[in-house]
Parts: structure tokens; C-alpha cells; sequence
């Protein structure tokens, strides 16, 4: 391998913190409308997602820029948006 190191990797590329957030605002989201029987839309997967996608993005890229890793705080930040953000879509749309 001659020095390499080996990363962890996705389908495509690495995982960024932002599909991850995605990913878990998604089942989330879907898991509390189905719970409560409200509607699931395009509008309302997508819309937050979006949003969410470009906070965490544009966060980590700042974050990593400045001191070249991925802290805690960012981890752990990203994971509790997406969590408040299916909470909060789900309590809106019921």
C-alpha cells in the first residue's frame, strides 16, 4: 500500500456528517408521521433536509478548514438538529 492510510468510505465517497444528518432526519421524520398517522410529502421530507444538508455542510467545511479534523461538538450538533428538526416538522404538521 505504500504508506497509504485507509479511510472509511461510502458507496461513492466519504460520508459526510451532512448525508448522515440527512439520513437520520429522514427516518426519523417518517417513523414519527407514521406513528401519528400524518402526511408524509415531498415538501415536507425535502424542504428541512435541504436546510439541514447546508447548515451541517457549510459548518463542517468552516470547522475543518480551521483545525483540519471533525470535532465532537460537530458530530453530536448535526445529529441533535436532525432529531429537533423531525420533532418539530412532525409537531407542526399534526
Amino acid at each position: 500500500m505504500n504508506g497509504e492510510t485507509l479511510k472509511p468510505k461510502g458507496i461513492l465517497n466519504p460520508i459526510s456528517h451532512g448525508l448522515m444528518s440527512l439520513l437520520v432526519y429522514g427516518m426519523i421524520f417518517v417513523a414519527l408521521m407514521l406513528a401519528f398517522n400524518g402526511p408524509i410529502t415531498i415538501e415536507t421530507l425535502v424542504m428541512p433536509a435541504v436546510f439541514i444538508y447546508i447548515a451541517v455542510r457549510l459548518t463542517e467545511y468552516i470547522t475543518i478548514k480551521k483545525t483540519n479534523s471533525v470535532p465532537r461538538w460537530l458530530v453530536l450538533g448535526s445529529f441533535s438538529l436532525s432529531i429537533l428538526t423531525a420533532a418539530i416538522m412532525t409537531i407542526l404538521l399534526i
